[in-house]
């Protein structure tokens, strides 16, 4: 339960500002994975790991597809 906790405050806290509730946040983040760490520190590890690994395939899907929007708009262009 708290590395299902921890993934759902690590997507939850960049969204969140410097007010109240994102010291909040991130403070619950930092605890969450500290108290897994001192459990099991392999699994913390890998909890981050394959988090860090899923934001960056978000990345560059989010790259491939801007890439083809613009390549499909830059021939939309050329046929007018």
């Amino acid at each position: 339960m708290p590395g299902i906790f921890l993934w759902i405050l690590l997507v939850a806290c960049p969204s969140v500002g410097d007010d109240h509730q994102g010291r909040f946040l991130r403070r619950k983040m930092a605890v969450t994975g500290m108290t897994i760490g001192m459990e099991d520190f392999g699994l913390a590890i890998s909890q981050l790991k394959a988090f860090w690994e899923v934001q960056r395939w978000v990345a560059r899907e989010k790259e491939r597809m801007q890439v083809s929007r613009d390549s499909a708009g830059q021939e939309h262009d050329a046929i007018k």
